[in-house]
C-alpha cells in the first residue's frame, strides 16, 4: 500500500507541520490518524509511517517515544531537531 504516483512526497509536509507545532499522542497510531484526518488529501498511514521513519533517519525529529518528567507511561511526541528546524527553511526558499 503506498502512494499513487506524481502523489506529494509526505516528508516536506511532516516537517512544515512540526515547525508551527509538535504532534502529541498516548502512541504513534494515534498520532498518525490525527495527521490523515488533518489533510485533505488521501494518504495511508503506512505512508505517514514511511515519512516519519525517513524524518528520524534524516536526524529531523527527536525519537518520538517519550517519558515526560513525573509521568508513568510514554507518550509519543513528533518534535523537529534543530536539523529539521534548517531542513524547513531551506524548503521554503
Amino acid at each position: 500500500m503506498g502512494c499513487e504516483p506524481g502523489h506529494r512526497p509526505l516528508l516536506p509536509t511532516l516537517l512544515v507541520l512540526l515547525r508551527g507545532e509538535a504532534l502529541t499522542g498516548p502512541n504513534e497510531d494515534e498520532v498518525i490518524e490525527g495527521l490523515i484526518a488533518r489533510f485533505s488529501y488521501s494518504a495511508f498511514a503506512e505512508d505517514w509511517r514511511m515519512a516519519i521513519a525517513e524524518a528520524m533517519r534524516m536526524g529531523y525529529v527527536y525519537d518520538p517515544v517519550r517519558l515526560e518528567p513525573g509521568s508513568l507511561q510514554c507518550r509519543w511526541r513528533l518534535e523537529l531537531t534543530p536539523q529539521g528546524f534548517e531542513a524547513v527553511q531551506g524548503e521554503q526558499r
